[in-house]
């Protein structure tokens, strides 16, 4: 049966089966479904329509994006083609949205923000950054499955009493369909096989990096490896070359500086482009519906063999095409099919790392972690009745992940087909059936893409149920005493035990988020609400992390393979215990002026108005900065924040500077005219010039790595919203032990809608744009729930203040001002943090708050006299009464 929906799917009608003809279903593994018929009932045959259908109990649905009339006199029908239903993302776009070290789930959750479809079951991957700027959600989807390396499965649920559409969700897996062990030949039901070439390949390389940085800071040719390679500029495989003869093409990465990098990753492309790569497609006989061959049913992804014994052929592959007609037309390989038509090159062009790379003038992952590699793992296996639990010796390092293969072919081939986990674990379970065999491997990578050797290969077999045991499809037992007990899976409502040892622990709240996960790799994750603990001591003092921890502030930082060869084993890159001072300085005028310190560095952000300078150079040098600031940040380029960078770069050295461009020409008119903000830009970037100071833009993700305890993000929205010069300011979101900081600049309610998401909790909010209107708004300060709101005003009583600190006193933040007590001075330690001078806490009196409007609706809060919200009760405000509901909205404001 087919059912037809309209495009809001609502149920229109059911064609059975003698309603139609010619139907065509074809699946792809991470690519869109197709599906055609044709029928003689036309009435709802119209585009984005929807079409759908079950295919083995599950629902698959379809929108029509094309058909053909067709009338003669023998017939009267009509050809319908569709697309899969989630093609439908495709016609919304993401502005701008970022996760940075997160998981598939939060990846996922932002690119279907809004959807109607939603995130389902998702397994565990490594964690990624990716960015999603100014694309369709449906490329942005596609983008999450190549970062991630995930497959993905569409699962409608429909009410069959109804015929609604109940929900949609998207699946992510490792990998789709299952190692069946089938293996069908020309004497069941293989009827041909055809074979055909994909993509190109290369028997010589050309390695081309990044272009080279020139001495007037423009960029000349790309780097190649010319000076480690014997002169050669290509790489080349003679035994692929006396084969094949000669094919020359170029492997090109623009974030590659090393040369002897770039060698090594084009010697690891060469690998793999050496030799030509095969589909196979294959026609099949139906014969799953035949009495004793039942089992003979396939799906995508799932692994079968095909076997010629004419030709001497023997095929181990995965299906990543299915089509079905009368027969079933299989497409076995191992292509990489995208979501979203592109214009390939070739599978060689630029491979480029797009969101990784926080900056390409530091350090990245390749070229701080070493080349090394752990020992070959040790596997071992315990089967069950329908699952194996495999263990291997393991080396935590943050730089080393392991692959884990499995197949029902005994001494069978590792490859990305029969990879079923990769990442940073020591335990895998896999659930099988009962009464199988497989075999196993795996082997660890380190962040160049080199690996071990596989270890050796290691036999399971799933437990068979005797015909004399008894099978309960359901029991109850009071009480038992069992000696051993092995289970796939078990429910229960309370588990006691004296020792519980457990690869992996996951704790999931009522919404089904895990706010608890502990993994094999000795990784803990925590997402609560509240922490608790009761004890002045946590983290042991010992130096366990045996990771480099860089400060990307040392100007003496390693730059090459070889010099961190050099030094490995020589230096500690682990930084003891460190504070944390943040200084929000009272200029004695509304300005921003701001000393970070930790880890014996200066930090500046912003310097106030050229008027207050001295104020803040005396400041600086009586707490500890003597004759440099190792980094200096210009959130924008008002004179309240900039205004005295020339008097503060004649007092000291800065050693570097970042800040953000704006396109003078079409920004609001009183920025250069009436404000005299272009000019204080220029000036900015005159002084950076005119003393040697090293300064670049902000990148669209910038972190910079303090000590082993703190680092620094930039908060960089990306707007390019002119009308408000405000929506461009930069903030800085400090993250120290477990204390997190929040320095908004002259962030806009537009700034923080972009940010959503982005930063969890903190604990102090320095408030954006000295508390005035037009920032701070109630869903971003629900959102951090600030336990502090720090203004730099002088005025805080100001009536342009009301709506941001109506915001903040609504949301319960303790509000203080420089204005009235002087300058702020945070200290963080890994225990806790602390704010001196919180004198006198600011809150709004006998004040009306215009909260928001619902509808029509205009909702008002009123604070009274002693600062509390008027809730349940009736007031005489202005001669007028007033009555507020329990949440505190007057029911009748006018």
């Amino acid at each position: 049966m087919l059912y037809i929906f309209d495009r809001k799917e609502n149920l229109l009608e059911i064609l059975n089966e003698e309603d139609y003809s010619d139907f065509k279903h074809i699946t792809k593994v991470n690519s869109s479904d197709s599906l055609s018929f044709n029928t003689s009932k036309k009435k709802n045959i119209k585009k984005n329509n929807k079409v759908g259908f079950f295919k083995d109990r599950k629902f698959q649905l379809f929108l029509i994006y094309d058909f053909n009339d067709t009338i003669s006199l023998d017939e009267n029908k009509i050809d319908i083609e569709c697309i899969s239903d989630f093609n439908s993302l495709g016609n919304f776009i993401i502005e701008d949205k970022r996760v940075v070290n997160g998981t598939l789930r939060e990846a996922a959750q932002k690119a279907l923000e809004g959807m109607d479809y939603q995130v389902g079951v998702t397994e565990e991957f490594e964690l990624r950054n990716i960015n999603f700027y100014f694309i369709s959600r449906l490329k942005a989807f596609n983008d999450i499955l190549d970062t991630f390396k995930a497959e993905f499965d569409i699962r409608i649920e429909i009410d069959n009493a109804t015929g609604r559409i109940t929900n949609k969700y998207i699946d992510f897996k490792h990998r789709l369909g299952e190692d069946t062990g089938l293996r069908f030949t020309f004497d069941t039901n293989l009827k041909s096989i055809e074979k055909s070439p994909v993509g190109d390949h290369f028997n010589v390389l050309y390695g081309r990096g990044k272009s080279l940085e020139t001495d007037n800071g423009g960029f000349s040719r790309k780097l190649d490896f010319a000076e480690v390679n014997n002169g050669k500029r290509y790489v080349e495989d003679l035994e692929s070359i006396s084969k094949y003869g000669r094919l020359e093409g170029i492997f090109s990465d623009d974030n590659i500086s090393d040369k002897r990098e770039l060698l090594n990753k084009t010697l690891d492309k060469l690998q793999e482009v050496k030799n030509p790569k095969f589909t196979y497609k294959v026609t099949l006989e139906y014969l799953n519906t035949l009495e004793g061959f039942e089992h003979y049913k396939c799906q995508k992804g799932d692994s079968v063999i095909i076997i010629d014994e004419e030709e001497g052929l023997i095929l181990e592959a995965r299906i990543l095409e299915l089509e079905e007609t009368e027969d079933i037309l299989i497409t076995l390989g191992s292509v990489q099919v995208g979501l979203v038509d592109s214009d390939f090159e070739s599978e060689i062009g630029d491979i480029k790392d797009k969101v990784n790379q926080i900056e390409n003038d530091k350090p990245n992952i390749d070229t701080i972690y070493p080349d090394t590699l752990p020992d070959v793992p040790i596997l071992k296996a315990k089967a069950l009745y329908s699952s194996v639990i495999l263990d291997w010796t393991y080396s935590n390092k943050d730089y080393y992940t392991y692959e884990l293969f499995a197949s029902k072919i005994k001494d069978f081939n590792p490859t990305s087909d029969n990879r079923i986990f990769e990442g940073k674990a020591s335990s895998f379970l896999h659930e099988v059936k009962p009464s199988e065999t497989w075999y196993y491997r795996v082997r660890a990578k380190n962040t160049y893409g080199k690996t071990t050797l596989f270890s050796p290969q290691i036999k399971a077999v799933t437990f068979k149920i005797s015909d004399s045991a008894e099978i309960f499809e359901e029991a109850a037992i009071g009480h038992a005493i069992i000696r051993d007990l092995d289970m796939d899976k078990a429910t229960v409502g309370k588990l006691k035990g004296q020792f519980i040892e457990a690869r992996n622990l996951e704790v999931i709240d009522g919404n089904g988020k895990s706010t608890l996960r502990v993994d094999s790799f000795g990784r803990v994750y925590l997402d609560v609400t509240k922490l608790n603990i009761n004890s002045k001591k946590v983290l042991n003092e010992e130096e366990v992390n045996e990771n480099f921890n860089i400060n990307l502030l040392n100007n003496t930082l390693p730059h090459n393979d070889s010099e961190w060869q050099a030094l490995n084993g020589s230096i500690s890159f682990v930084t003891s215990d460190t504070e944390l001072k943040i200084h929000i300085i009272n200029t004695t005028k509304q300005a921003d002026a701001i000393l970070v310190q930790e880890n014996d560095k200066n930090i500046l952000i912003d310097c106030g108005y050229k008027s207050t300078a001295n104020i803040v150079i005396e400041y600086l040098k009586a707490n500890g900065v003597f004759d440099s600031i190792d980094l200096f940040i210009a959130t924008h380029a008002h004179t309240d924040h900039i205004g005295a960078i020339e008097e503060i770069a004649n007092e000291f050295s800065i050693k570097e500077a970042i800040y953000r461009e704006a396109d003078w020409n079409i920004v609001d008119k009183i920025e250069p005219e009436g404000w005299g903000t272009s000019a204080a830009h220029e000036k900015m970037l005159e002084v950076f010039l005119n003393k040697g100071i090293k300064h670049r833009e902000v990148k669209i993700l910038d972190l910079i790595k303090i000590s082993n305890n703190g680092e620094l993000r930039l908060i960089n929205t990306s707007i390019e919203e002119y009308d408000e010069y405000n929506t461009r300011s930069l903030g800085v979101l400090y993250t120290h032990y477990s204390n997190k900081f929040l320095l908004a600049g002259d962030m806009t309610i537009t700034s923080e809608k972009y940010c959503s998401g982005e930063f969890g909790k903190v604990d102090v909010l320095k408030v954006g744009h000295h508390g005035a209107g037009g920032s701070t708004s109630e869903m971003f300060i629900d959102e951090i729930k600030p336990k502090y709101g720090l203004i730099t005003t002088m005025d805080i009583n100001h009536v342009d203040r009301v709506p941001a600190l109506g915001c903040l006193q609504w949301e319960e933040v303790s509000m203080y001002d420089t204005g009235t007590n002087g300058t702020f001075v945070i200290t963080s330690t890994k225990d806790n943090y602390s704010i001196s001078n919180l004198n006198t806490e600011y809150k709004l009196k006998s004040k009306w708050w215009h909260r928001r409007n619902v509808g029509d609706f205009e909702e008002w809060v009123y604070f009274k006299s002693d600062g509390t919200i008027a809730k349940n009760e009736t007031l005489n405000i202005g001669g007028g009464l007033y009555e507020f509901d329990e949440n505190g909205i007057c029911k009748e404001p006018y």
